[in-house]
């Protein structure tokens, strides 16, 4: 019996199979696009906020290959890091913008109880977002965007938003805050004895997702605190943080940490100069905003 033809076969399905993988592993590796500041006409104070926590969170569920972080193995996603800590950097930004709705932005005073929809979607949130059994981490990311759209749905009516500046410098600091931490995440990477070579690209693309995150929710703020930012020094610091979070999205093919004289980029480098750059101008917002404008 000749086998040959048979052996053959054998070689090109598992080179299709091969290919397919490789192919869906190509396809789900794609970072999200950014979700569209779209307020409906006599929105509701806060509408635009809530609306872009939200879809920030179910941009992350609807992609080619959905939420990769708690991919199991064998599957195409388990091989991917990249976009698992994009997402995971994204999830940063979003549970502490939740916390800051639940405890500030959500209260019209302090002493007030927290909205259950906010306290419910921070509870989601923060959840084991590597968790793939019952609940999964996609259930309570979804359940957690549910919960505020149902208190989205309660704005002007049950429900509050305060759009004082102290709230909104309250959550400024916040996304400062962020920005820091990852910043020193980006210049530990220069140290292979802190970071080793193949974690250097798992921290530039987290910090990627921070900006990413970052860059949506205050394009909805310059909208929903419009009372609080019309002053120009105010709208200046802003602008400038917006521009610096935009540059952050570029894609090397491979991420290098070349150093001074090296013919290779220093990526995480150049990462960290723009977040620092966003850093400082969300620090000088804040530091206006709490002095009164």
């Amino acid at each position: 019996m000749n086998l040959r033809p048979r052996r053959k076969l054998v070689i090109e399905i598992l080179c299709l199979g091969l290919a397919l993988y490789v192919g869906v592993m190509i396809l789900e590796s794609r970072k999200p696009a950014q979700p569209a500041v779209l307020p409906p006409a006599g929105h509701p104070q806060g509408y635009v906020f809530v609306s872009m926590l939200a879809d920030l969170v179910r941009a992350q569920l609807g992609g080619t290959g959905g939420w990769t972080p708690n991919d199991l193995p064998l599957t195409p996603g388990f091989w991917l890091d990249n976009l698992p800590s994009y997402q995971l950097g994204v999830l940063r930004v979003v549970r502490r913008a939740a916390e800051s709705l639940r405890d500030e932005l959500g209260r019209a005073k302090p002493t007030d109880p927290p909205h259950p929809e906010l306290a419910a979607a921070a509870a989601d949130f923060a959840a084991d977002l590597r968790r793939w059994s019952d609940p999964s981490a996609e259930s309570m990311l979804q359940s957690g965007a549910d919960a505020l759209l149902r208190y989205r749905e309660e704005l002007g009516a049950r429900a509050t938003f305060s759009a004082r500046s102290g709230a909104l410098a309250h959550l400024i600091e916040t996304l400062a805050g962020e920005l820091d931490a990852v910043d020193q995440r980006l210049l530990n990477s220069s140290n292979r004895e802190v970071v080793p070579w193949y974690k250097v690209d798992d921290n530039l693309y987290t910090a990627q997702g921070v900006a990413y995150a970052e860059l949506g929710l205050l394009r909805a703020a310059r909208l929903d605190f419009r009372g609080v930012l019309m002053q120009p020094h105010t709208q200046a610091a802003l602008e400038a943080a917006l521009k610096a979070l935009a540059d952050s999205e570029f894609e090397p093919w491979v991420v290098t940490n070349g150093g001074k004289s090296s013919l290779l980029a220093n990526h995480s480098a150049n990462l960290r100069t723009i977040l620092e750059n966003a850093r400082v101008a969300l620090t000088d917002l804040a530091g206006i905003l709490r002095a009164g404008n």
